[in-house]
């Protein structure tokens, strides 16, 4: 069985992410490396936690964050797959949106709470 490292990287403590989540980041990196292919199933919960060296509970959460994402479809007794190609894209662009709208409405209070300060 092949085991897998997570991500070592230093965050300060506002970036902080928890051990499910690095497991997902890692996850994440490896579909779109292509060690699995959509429409393919995963490894079972408990495999995937041993070859991550986590518990199953943090890797149930981790895969729980990419089925939420749309990253990966669960069948109820037949296993975790990995979602069509066309559903990824789909939230990766909707992702973008929010990010775009996201900054966009930073700036404009930004400039809102210029024109405050000036008067």
């Amino acid at each position: 069985m092949e085991d897998f490292e997570l991500e070592s990287k230093s965050y300060f403590f506002p970036n902080r992410l928890t051990l499910f989540e690095q497991v997902s980041q890692s996850l994440s990196r490896l579909i779109s490396e292509k060690k699995w292919r959509p429409g393919e199933m995963l490894p079972n919960e408990t495999e995937l936690a041993q070859m991550f060296n986590v518990s199953p509970g943090t890797m149930r959460r981790a895969l729980k964050l990419l089925v939420d994402k749309g990253v990966l479809i669960r069948h109820q007794g037949k296993g975790t797959f990995v979602a069509e190609f066309s559903s990824n894209l789909y939230i990766s662009a909707t992702l973008s949106c929010s990010l775009i709208t996201q900054k966009s409405m930073k700036r404009s209070l930004q400039n809102q709470i210029c024109c405050f300060s000036r008067e």
